[in-house]
């Protein structure tokens, strides 16, 4: 579902491309936009406006600000770690095991995750889900 990849690309690092991206997809109408992605009405009205409004909120602060609240939020404060055996794991060497095990799941979907990532980065994880499910509605309709 095409918005499961919106959410995985509002979670990764606000580049200047990934904003300027942003800004010339959801245009004028953030809302819209953000309708437009969830096809199979995965989210209340109320959650679709509040994607709008984290878009619109992105789009209107300066991107300096932006990438510095992204790296004091998710790369400096380890509770807020986007890569999830972090919060299960720690540092610990079962962590190890549980990543390769991720990458295997992905695998047997057929699916490739990025190499720069670890397996369970969250903006990782909800590329896949988003792929999984459209793969997944288009069996079911064949």
């Amino acid at each position: 579902m095409k918005v499961f990849r919106l959410l995985s690309v509002l979670l990764d690092y606000p580049s200047d491309e990934l904003l300027a991206s942003l800004r010339e997809s959801a245009g004028k109408d953030p809302l819209a936009f953000v309708e437009g992605l969830d096809e199979v009405e995965a989210f209340s009205a109320v959650e679709l406006q509040t994607i709008a409004n984290f878009i619109t909120t992105l789009l209107d602060t300066d991107p300096m600000a932006l990438q510095g609240a992204y790296v004091q939020n998710f790369d400096l404060t380890a509770e807020h770690s986007l890569h999830l055996t972090h919060h299960l794991f720690g540092e610990e060497k079962t962590r190890g095991p549980a990543l390769i095990d991720l990458g295997e799941f992905y695998r047997s979907y057929g699916l490739k995750a990025d190499e720069k990532e670890l397996p369970d980065y969250l903006p990782v994880i909800l590329e896949f889900v988003a792929g999984t499910r459209l793969r997944i509605a288009v069996t079911q309709c064949a």
